[in-house]
């Protein structure tokens, strides 16, 4: 026995075969016809696999193209509605800051007024004016010259309805403005002097023996503080003139001795003291004093 020989019988043999074909086959993949299907089937399942891969990444990309551009979108929706906001912002800014420099600027706003506080105060200011002027204005007595109907610091109120309707009578206490003789003294128009008027136009005016006559007369003394110790003849009152004195004869400048006062320059008559208050009321005239 030069080398060892392995017999098998016949079925051995066929089946070892049949084993080794088949192993051919699995390894090889078949004839090369089933190899090539094989192959076309691998290929084609790879490239559906590829295809597929490719068609989810595409998809992927479509989405990730629409969450970018939605993305993209939402972005510039905010950041243009930042930008509105900011220019509104920036808008509500400029008109706060427009009305806080308004304000701040105008001249209402930086005295703390209103438009309407201006304009109470002009109405008031209006019907005021408008009083004074034409109805009635206050005054406040500076001297003696009227004591003791008048005393220094009273108030009194000066109306300047009736002279417009009716004419001065005797015994009238009137405030009026410089006469042009204590003009010439120096003395301006607008000094405002109070006096009681004595004789109107037409009337002769005498002073002699401490008693005041008119038209030869003897004039009502009860509201004087004394009698005169001067003496002053005979003054005719000239039309558009009345003559006037203080009742507080001896201490008063009056037509004595500058001569009689201009109706014109009569302001009104004054009617009503208001202060102080244990003297309110209205002030004596002529027919209190011969009472």
């Amino acid at each position: 026995m030069g080398g060892t020989t392995l017999c098998f019988g016949a079925p051995k043999l066929a089946a070892a075969h049949h084993a080794v074909a088949s192993f051919r086959k699995t390894v090889s993949c078949g004839s090369p016809r089933h190899r090539a299907q094989s192959h076309s089937s691998c290929v084609s399942r790879a490239s559906a696999g590829v295809r597929h891969r490719r068609s989810g990444a595409s998809a992927l990309g479509r989405v990730s193209s629409v969450q970018c551009k939605s993305r993209s979108e939402s972005s510039s929706s905010t950041t243009t509605t930042e930008e509105t906001g900011d220019g509104n912002n920036n808008s509500g800014g400029n008109n706060d800051d427009n009305s806080s420099s308004d304000g701040e600027g105008g001249f209402l706003s930086r005295w703390n007024i209103s438009k309407d506080d201006v304009w109470t105060v002009t109405i008031a200011l209006g019907i005021s004016l408008f009083i004074r002027t034409f109805i009635a204005e206050p005054r406040v007595i500076p001297s003696l010259s009227m004591f003791p109907t008048l005393d220094i610091g009273d108030r009194i109120t000066a109306e300047k309805v009736t002279y417009r309707f009716n004419g001065k009578s005797r015994g009238d206490v009137v405030i009026f403005h410089a006469p042009p003789a204590l003009n010439a003294q120096g003395i301006p128009y607008s000094e405002v002097f109070i006096k009681r008027i004595v004789g109107l136009p037409g009337d002769v005016v005498s002073v002699h023996d401490g008693k005041t006559y008119v038209n030869g007369n003897l004039a009502p003394d009860g509201f004087t503080n004394e009698s005169p110790t001067y003496t002053m003849e005979d003054v005719l009152v000239p039309p558009g003139y009345v003559f006037v004195m203080g009742d507080n004869r001896n201490n008063s400048y009056d037509s004595h001795m500058w001569g009689p006062l201009p109706e014109k320059n009569i302001i009104g008559r004054a009617t009503f003291r208001y202060w102080p208050p244990w003297k309110l009321g209205g002030l004596p005239g002529v027919e209190d004093a011969q009472a």
